[in-house]
């Protein structure tokens, strides 16, 4: 008896800590704060005097339920195959950060092709910033989204990179993914 009564305290207090972790939808105070971050952040990628709220923004992403963003490796796959620099980094997670931007400043906005590209397009401003300060950083993969974009070509890139992330789950990825 002792024994099956700490079971279910035991089953008890994971199921209270599992509905405690779950949090409601943004507020609109938060979302506020989460766009101003990811425009600052767009401005100054690298910027160390944004950590703190780079990893805010980043964490609160992932934890609420009303603002979806992934990561489709069939857009983004050739920039993770590029070395790991802190640059690349940044870049990567403004892809993230543009989507979730653009999602929430359009919220009737279902298109996931629209989302991406303001992601993609985002993504490109940021490396626009990274490349003031680091002129010496080039990726091959943004100079070709460049050139795409340039040449209207970055929503149909944008799309072919979807489609293939729809037909193999395993290239669309939840932002945790940008920490391996």
């Amino acid at each position: 008896m002792r024994r099956l009564l700490a079971v279910i305290l035991v089953s008890a207090a994971l199921v209270c800590t599992a509905v405690a972790d779950k949090r409601g939808p943004s507020t609109p105070e938060e979302r506020q704060r989460a766009l101003y971050i990811i425009h600052e952040l767009e401005q100054q990628p690298m910027s160390p005097k944004l950590a703190e709220q780079r990893e805010w923004v980043f964490q609160w992403l992932q934890d609420v339920p009303d603002v979806k963003v992934y990561i489709c490796t069939g857009i983004i796959g050739p920039l993770l195959e590029e070395p790991k620099s802190d640059a690349r980094n940044a870049i990567t997670l403004q892809h993230l950060l543009a989507s979730a931007a653009y999602q929430m400043e359009n919220p009737d906005e279902k298109n996931m092709v629209t989302v991406y590209t303001a992601g993609a397009e985002g993504m490109l401003r940021a490396y626009e910033h990274v490349l003031k300060e680091q002129p010496n950083y080039k990726s091959p993969f943004l100079e070709d989204l460049r050139a795409k974009q340039s040449t209207g070509k970055l929503q149909a890139y944008v799309k072919d990179g979807i489609d293939a992330c729809r037909k193999n789950a395993k290239y669309m990825k939840p932002p945790s993914a940008l920490n391996n």
